[in-house]
């Protein structure tokens, strides 16, 4: 998560305490950060330094994008997707991005001398050419896949701007949240879990009022790396899989899942990560769980008190996330194993 937004954040927890914001304040706000870290270029260059990302979509629009086609590239940043495409000789490339960042993508194109692509800053809902497109190729995945409004922005350009017929790229996914076992350095208890050289924090469990003072909104959520994950304590399965070509609105998200998973490891379950596979074809996917190769996405562990697992139980739980645009609302509750 870049600076900006982390300050961005500080200030407005309190207000999210204080008062509720309306959908339109909130997309406002969104709105405001998202463009904001996206005209950072240290973010830019995390993203070009993420060798599986841009392999991954270097073969699949090598695949799937050829000269018949006219492309649009959403969130085109430095247009390194839109000068993989012409590279692969498309017909003609729209390249749109409501950042000032679009700027330094056109010098590029330029320098290079990539002169089928049309560059646009301009939000993709103001969008409105004369045509439309056979291939849609984005990256509005974010690190707990829906927060770059995803679904809203390319269901917009799905029914508005693609062909019958075209393809977005990737347009299928799948979110897993998988029970999850710390390296024990890297696990945080909360407070009231430790007893440290015969002190006891115990009674801190049911001082709520005390502690509701100090407790931000993510108090429960974690963001963990590669180092931190021993294991996961089950086979890797998704909780939700969708295709954004079968996909008419949001409201086909479903905002609760009830989950359950056979737990085939021993071990301590620390917490619940969640990552994403996105899916450009059966042969052609990226996904960004902690124990793959490296991507720039970071993942989000919700934090429980530590358990142990014998290594043949069932675990059963209910992930909800009422507001795909903000992780601070989202929960892993209801958790039993038996």
């Amino acid at each position: 998560m870049s600076y900006f937004k982390n300050v961005i954040t500080f200030f407005l927890n309190p207000i999210r305490k204080m008062v509720s914001l309306s959908p339109q304040l909130q997309k406002f706000i969104y709105e405001i950060i998202n463009r904001q870290e996206f005209g950072n270029l240290y973010e830019h260059e995390k993203m070009l330094a993420d060798t599986k990302r841009i392999e991954t979509y270097k073969r699949a629009i090598d695949k799937h994008i050829s000269s018949d086609d006219v492309v649009l590239d959403l969130g085109t940043g430095t247009g390194i997707l839109s000068f993989f495409a012409s590279k692969n000789e498309a017909k003609k490339i729209y390249a749109i991005d409501h950042s000032d960042f679009i700027k330094i993508a056109q010098e590029v194109a330029k320098q290079n001398n990539f002169e089928n692509i049309e560059f646009f800053q301009v939000n993709s809902r103001d969008f409105n050419p004369e045509i439309k497109f056979d291939v849609i190729i984005h990256e509005q995945m974010g690190d707990y896949l829906f927060n770059e409004n995803m679904i809203a922005n390319l269901l917009d350009l799905k029914k508005r701007l693609l062909k019958a017929g075209g393809k977005i790229l990737p347009g299928k996914f799948e979110f897993y949240v998988e029970p999850v076992d710390l390296h024990e350095e890297f696990n945080v208890p909360f407070i009231w879990e430790n007893e440290l050289y015969g002190i006891d924090f115990s009674f801190l469990k049911t001082q709520h009022e005390a502690l509701d003072e100090f407790i931000e909104v993510d108090y429960k959520q974690e963001w963990i790396d590669a180092a931190s994950v021993k294991e996961f304590l089950c086979e890797p399965e998704p909780v939700l899989s969708f295709d954004l070509m079968g996909l008419n609105s949001e409201g086909d998200i479903p905002r609760s899942i009830e989950v359950e998973k056979d737990i085939i490891k021993k071990g301590m379950l620390d917490g619940f990560c969640m990552y994403f596979k996105a899916i450009f074809d059966e042969e052609i996917t990226l996904d960004t769980s902690p124990k793959s190769e490296y991507t720039h996405w970071g993942n989000c562990m919700f934090r429980i008190e530590t358990r142990t697992c014998n290594g043949n139980e069932k675990i059963k739980f209910t992930i909800s996330f009422p507001d795909l645009l903000d992780i601070r609302t989202w929960s892993v509750s209801k958790i039993r194993t038996q």
